[in-house]
Formats: structure tokens, sequence, C-alpha cells
């Protein structure tokens, strides 16, 4: 079975346009990616990722406050701060260190703040920011090298959460014994859905397929489309039910038949 979908969990490799002439190794990874937190309006907390220098060489490392959001296919678009207007939490996020040196295989914690201030809106409302880290070789051998992001939710309040499946449909597809399963998806809720999904195949009542789909976050108001194929199938008739989980009050579900011919 074959169901390439995009995780949501942005981690970035950006590639190198110059030739590393000796042959050292830079590369960098962050512990957790994402954190969910639940600061009020007048409150303040901490949080905090390890960035660990997984290369051979000593690591200039860069970290850039970031606005962010998902597309439609459920890819990251990384933006300027701002950019996701109310809903913004970067510029209540501040680094501890914004630029700092890591030695071969060295691990340091960077700890991030969020203070909210008092005049924030005490309705309850999601907000979402981040910061992009990225590290370069201190020889200056590369002009662009790897880079993570490390994401920050935040929920004031207890937003709605509610994810509506608004089609579903199997479809043949050139290869031989093989049918596209398509979903749209939309956040109907006033809150982030972090979403996880779950197919299963089944000839009768046997499932002769099941596969976990990484979806993540949906945001307020925003549609997804989740695709895949499904390769081979004997001849026959089938049954696609696909359920999701997206930390609202219930899973939500669809179903849809169909025949190998």
């Amino acid at each position: 079975m074959r169901f390439p979908i995009a995780t949501g969990l942005a981690v970035l490799l950006l590639l190198s346009n110059a030739t590393n002439a000796r042959g050292a190794t830079i590369n960098m990874s962050l512990d957790p990616l994402v954190t969910e937190m639940h600061v009020l309006p007048g409150g303040a907390d901490r949080t905090s990722t390890d960035v660990t220098n997984n290369g051979d060489t000593d690591e200039r490392v860069t970290v850039e406050p970031i606005d962010w959001t998902t597309r439609l296919d459920g890819s990251i678009s990384i933006e300027p701060v701002g950019t996701q207007g109310a809903h913004s939490l970067t510029k209540y996020l501040a680094a501890e260190s914004y630029r700092f040196i890591l030695h071969p295989h060295q691990v340091r914690r960077l700890n991030i703040a969020l203070s909210m201030p008092q005049n924030v809106p005490a309705v309850p409302l999601s907000y979402w920011g981040g910061f992009i880290i990225k590290a370069f070789p201190l020889d200056g051998s590369l002009a662009i090298g790897p880079a993570a992001t490390f994401f920050v939710y935040d929920d004031v309040g207890a937003p709605t959460r509610h994810l509506s499946i608004l089609s579903l449909r199997a479809s043949p597809v050139w290869m031989r014994r093989s049918f596209q399963i398509v979903a749209r998806l939309k956040n109907d809720g006033a809150g982030y859905a972090r979403t996880s999904g779950t197919l299963i195949i089944k000839r009768g009542a046997t499932v002769v397929e099941r596969e976990n789909i990484p979806v993540g976050a949906i945001f307020p108001g925003h549609n997804r489309i989740v695709e895949g194929v499904i390769t081979g199938l004997r001849t026959g008739h089938y049954a696609a039910e696909l359920t999701f989980d997206y930390g609202g009050d219930v899973i939500v579900g669809a179903d849809t038949d169909f025949t190998v011919p």
C-alpha cells in the first residue's frame, strides 16, 4: 500500500549551493519539534527544544522567528511574522538566544519564553507560531545548511474543535488493480485540529489493509485533501472506511464502496 501524505511537522533540509571542499559533514536536529501550551492573557510560561549538532564540524546556529500555516495538501508554508494576524503567537515568543555555536555532537537546550499581554482578548482562541533554526559550518564552506522548524501552539480558553469529512471517494488509477482514495476535510471549529487518521479496507468481513495516516494540523476554516493509492488488490468488492481523530469530543468517519474488476 502506498499512502504518501504530508504530516505537517516540518523538518526541512535546505540544500547546499556550494561544494564543501573539506568534506566536513553538518547535521543538525531538534527534539521536540512541536509543543502545546495553555497560557492565558497576562500569563507566562516557558518551553524548550534540544538542538543537537550531529555532524563532525563546528556549526553556527541561527534562530529566526516565523509565522506558518498549512496548505490544502498538508505541506507547510513559512511566512513573515504577523501574517497569521489574530492567530499569530510568534510576537509573544522570545528565544533565550538567536545565534550560538555548537561543537560536534554537542546538545544545547534552547529555552523559549511565552508571555501573553493582559490586553489579549480573553475569548477562546487558538494561536500558533514558532522559529526556523538553521545550521552553517563556521568555515563558510556551505552557503546554505540544514534547518528545522520548532512550532508552538497556545490555546486561550477552550476553543471548540470540530472536523468534518466533506467527501470520500475511491477511483481506479492507471496501475492494475489499484485505487486512489481521496478525502476532503474541513476544520469548522474555532481551534486548531492536530489530526491523525486510520484507513481500513475490507473485503466482506475481512480486513485486507489497515493504514495509519498522519495528517497534521488543520487550522480553523481550512480545508485539507488527504489522498493515497492502494495497490495489489484482488478482484472483488471492497469497502473503504476512513476515520479521523482531531482532538475533539468524537472521532469522525466515512466509508465508500468500490469494485476491483
